[in-house]
C-alpha cells in the first residue's frame, strides 16, 4: 500500500523510521522503492506462531534490501534439510527446521500433528524453504506446499514474482501453478506500469530467462 496508493502522499510520514516486514517474502524492488520513497529503513524477518515470534533477525541498525531475513536468533538452532533429509550446504535450498526455548512444545490435544512436525531431536518442521549464504544470512524462498513441479524440478512462485517485479515496466505480478498435460506449469499474471508503446510479452520472457 505504501508503494502504490497515491493517498499516502497526503500524509506526513517523516516520523516513520523503521519498517519490519514479517509476511511473505518481500521483493527486493518493492523493498527499495518504499525505502527510497519514505527515507525509511526496511528489514525483513521470519517467524511463525509455533516459534512464539521469530527465528531470524537483521543485526543492529543495518539496512538490508537484498531480500534476506538475516541471521539466526541467539536463542535458536536452525538446520536446512533437502528432499533426502540431508543438511543443505550454503547456496542450496532446504526446508527450515528450528529448535530452541522459544519453540512451542506441541499442538494442544493434537498428538498426531505434533508428531508430524517435530523430529526426535526436538526440531520443528516449518514447511518453508530457505537458502543460507557463506556468511550465515538466510533468504526465505517459498513454502513447500506452494512449490510448482515442472519437469521434475521444483519452482518457487515467489522467486518468479520477485524477478518479474524487478522489471522496470512491471507494477505487480502473481504466479500460480497450472495443470498442463499431466504436469504443472507456472502461469504469471502481470500488471504493467504506464510504459512507452512497444512493450511486448517476449520482452518479459527474455527478462525471466536471463534471471534464472
Amino acid at each position: 500500500m505504501l508503494a502504490k496508493r497515491p493517498e499516502c502522499a497526503q500524509y506526513n510520514l517523516s516520523s516513520l523510521e523503521n519498517i519490519l516486514c514479517g509476511a511473505a517474502p518481500l521483493p527486493k524492488s518493492l523493498q527499495r522503492e518504499v525505502s527510497e520513497r519514505y527515507n525509511v529503513r526496511i528489514v525483513q524477518t521470519y517467524g511463525m506462531t509455533e516459534l512464539t515470534c521469530s527465528a531470524f533477525h537483521v543485526p543492529g541498525n543495518l539496512e538490508d534490501c537484498s531480500g534476506r531475513v538475516g541471521q539466526i536468533d541467539p536463542n535458536c538452532e536452525v538446520k536446512l534439510l533437502d528432499d533426502k533429509g540431508d543438511e543443505a550446504p550454503p547456496g542450496e535450498r532446504g526446508e527450515v527446521w528450528v529448535r530452541g526455548p522459544n519453540v512451542c512444545m506441541g499442538y494442544w490435544k493434537n498428538p498426531t500433528s505434533t508428531e508430524e512436525v517435530f523430529d526426535n531431536e526436538g526440531f520443528l518442521r516449518t514447511g518453508d524453504v530457505a537458502v543460507v549464504d557463506s556468511f550465515g544470512w538466510y533468504t526465505i524462498v517459498e513454502r513447500i506446499k506452494e512449490l510448482i513441479k515442472v519437469n521434475g524440478f521444483q519452482v518457487a512462485p515467489a522467486e518468479l514474482e520477485a524477478a518479474l517485479l524487478e522489471h522496470p515496466g512491471v507494477g505487480d505480478a502473481a504466479v500460480v501453478g497450472l495443470a498442463w498435460e499431466n504436469e504443472e506449469m507456472p502461469l504469471a499474471y502481470v500488471v504493467l506500469k504506464p510504459t512507452p508503446e512497444g512493450f511486448e510479452v517476449p520482452e518479459l520472457e527474455q527478462w525471466i530467462n536471463s534471471s534464472f
